[in-house]
């Protein structure tokens, strides 16, 4: 495994090769929830490059006006992808606190597990997040289908794929960190709001990169 030497600094605001270092090497972070979230934001990315040139191109004048409202939707879903990257980082480190917290008198126990509880709340509901955001750009991706430049439809499709990457990697994120949750209520809350938004991504994704694919 190759150790990376690397000053901690924002993931969102690192050089693409810095964070591929981080990637392969032997820290905790940045690792799958930080891939996911980075899936969506490119994706999100794509799809307001797709519908600003469209917007621009007279050629396609009749979708104008769709084309930028799609662009002022997905500004605020790209930032907050953007926030997730660094978000998951956060909370594998306060996870990983918690984890090491002295555990050898029964007041130490009680304090550790507490604060497990807290950081296996919040290591959960960033994937989660993570999840409905993909969901939420894609169901504005699909208002714009077949209804911009054909000239871009490799974009559309790979934003399509990313969204659908972020969606089951982050869906896998939750499964890992839903057993440490306290709270039944709340881990069943997760684990079915999770299934169906797998359920619908899956769907909306696949018929989106189908007509994308149909249009070049």
């Amino acid at each position: 495994m190759v150790i990376v030497s690397r000053e901690k600094t924002k993931l969102v605001d690192s050089k693409i090769s810095d964070y591929l270092d981080g990637l392969r090497s032997g820290e905790g972070t940045p690792g799958g929830g930080a891939v996911n979230a980075l899936a969506g934001a490119q994706a999100a990315a794509l799809l307001m490059k797709v519908c600003a040139v469209t917007a621009e191109n007279e050629d396609f004048s009749e979708f104008a006006s769709l084309n930028k409202t799609v662009v002022n939707s997905l500004e605020p879903i790209f930032k907050d992808f953007q926030a997730e990257i660094d978000r998951d980082t956060e909370a594998y480190n306060v996870f990983t606190s918690a984890k090491d917290m002295p555990s050898e008198t029964p007041v130490e126990k009680s304090a550790r597990n507490e604060a497990m509880a807290r950081a296996a709340v919040e290591a959960t509901d960033s994937p989660v997040h993570i999840m409905d955001l993909a969901l939420k750009t894609l169901i504005v991706a699909a208002t714009v289908k077949k209804k911009f430049d054909p000239e871009l439809a490799g974009d559309y499709g790979a934003a399509a794929l990313n969204l659908r990457s972020a969606v089951y990697g982050a869906w896998m994120d939750v499964r890992a960190n839903i057993d440490a949750l306290h709270d039944a209520e709340l881990r069943n809350h997760y684990e079915s709001h999770g299934f169906e938004v797998v359920r619908k991504a899956a769907k909306l994704s696949e018929e989106l990169f189908i007509s994308a694919n149909k249009m070049i």
